[in-house]
């Protein structure tokens, strides 16, 4: 139901947007301009003429605004495709949305660090968390929870590093020609 109220909206607006362009952009034929020489506006003219501006002006910002609504939808469903963002949004939620007690928020935070695998995840929870223990002045919490995560970024910066060391190695070996294993060669 909603899709089809998004749909028949957007399909208002850029009929709305075809009719102004067709506003703004008629222009009188020659012929027509030639006979109808302009004269002084009557007050009621005026007053149309301020009136269909005013009108111009309302339907333009609707239009930005449907544009603005669109484009906010569109991030919306980036989003919310996105895994990582979505437990961003999530660990906001329960440090700024839910009305809990700080004690609570630490609780749940960390039974989430607990289960948690994404080290971006693992890395928002705890900033969180330092957050969390600094408001509660709570600094060897604070202190404790920062030094889990250098070691554990350390830890897979390290890792990454040997593989790259492997991983060079093993170009090596095969630029030079040099068998992968040797007893394919003793079979041969």
């Amino acid at each position: 139901m909603k899709r089809i109220f998004l749909l028949a909206t957007v399909g208002a607006v850029l009929v709305m947007a075809a009719g102004l362009t067709v506003l703004v952009t008629a222009q009188p034929h020659p012929r027509e301009a030639e006979r109808h020489e302009p004269g002084p506006l009557s007050e009621e003219q005026r007053h149309e003429m301020e009136q269909t501006a005013i009108e111009l002006k309302i339907q333009h910002l609707h239009l930005e605004e449907m544009g603005l609504h669109l484009e906010l939808l569109e991030l919306m469903k980036q989003t919310t495709f996105d895994p990582e963002s979505c437990a961003l949004l999530a660990i906001g939620a329960i440090t700024d949305d839910l009305d809990l007690e700080p004690e609570r928020q630490i609780q749940e935070l960390r039974q989430v660090l607990e289960r948690a695998r994404s080290l971006g995840v693992r890395n928002a929870i705890r900033m969180a968390l330092k957050d969390l223990y600094m408001e509660a002045d709570q600094p060897d919490k604070c202190l404790e929870v920062l030094r889990d995560m250098i070691l554990e970024n350390d830890e897979v910066v390290s890792y990454e590093d040997e593989g790259e060391e492997d991983e060079e190695g093993w170009e090596e070996e095969e630029e030079e020609g040099e068998p992968a294993n040797e007893d394919e060669d003793d079979a041969m």
